[in-house]
């Protein structure tokens, strides 16, 4: 898919950006990805992302377009930014500035909130 054609008069999204006027102004925002840490044994990771799945479908997005998993196990770059976060353990879902971790991703409405939070803040 191609990006949003700022140009265009109407407002328009994509999953790779979403355009909309104000006034004589024209923006073009880039969504944040929604990041998924996660480990080969963690168990209550793939209900985590199960639980993504169905809340992002339920909104018209694909899972793959929406959500970054990072492997903290295979992907040194994805331990140290966890422990940026001052967290340890998997799973843990970060959308912009918010961090839901442990039993907080599997918690429906916890992540329906977060999800429904603009760019995460």
């Amino acid at each position: 898919m191609r990006p949003a054609d700022c140009s265009d008069p109407a407002p328009r999204s994509s999953p790779q950006g979403f355009c909309y006027m104000s006034d004589q102004y024209i923006y073009s925002v880039k969504p944040v990805k929604i990041e998924l840490f996660k480990s080969p044994t963690c168990v209550r990771c793939l209900g985590a992302s199960a639980l993504l799945r169905k809340v992002l479908a339920e909104k018209g997005v694909k899972y793959e377009d929406a959500v970054l998993e990072r492997d903290i196990v295979k992907d040194s770059g994805a331990m140290a930014d966890l422990l940026m976060l001052d967290l340890m353990s998997t799973p843990v879902i970060k959308y912009g500035e918010r961090v839901l971790k442990d039993a907080e991703t599997t918690d429906e409405t916890r992540v329906r909130e977060l999800l429904s939070s603009p760019q995460g803040g």
